[in-house]
């Protein structure tokens, strides 16, 4: 999780990025929810777009936002 901080530090107060997106499996239930936690918010799905033991895993794209960043510090 330390790593994350700094990462969105980074992204946010030195790159001045607005938005910080990724994208995680939707069986990585752990990720999910560390992401959620960090303040990310859900934004949609890409339906079975990777193929993994064999099965297709939809993939979820998650965002956070400057302001919303700034009002969790």
């Amino acid at each position: 999780r330390k790593i994350y901080c700094t990462l969105l530090k980074y992204c946010f107060d030195y790159l001045n990025c607005h938005r910080v997106w990724l994208c995680v499996l939707a069986t990585n239930t752990l990720a999910k929810t560390l992401y959620e936690k960090m303040g990310f918010q859900i934004e949609g799905c890409y339906r079975e777009a990777v193929f993994r033991n064999g099965q297709y895993v939809d993939y979820i794209l998650m965002s956070l936002l400057e302001d919303k960043y700034h009002a969790r510090r």
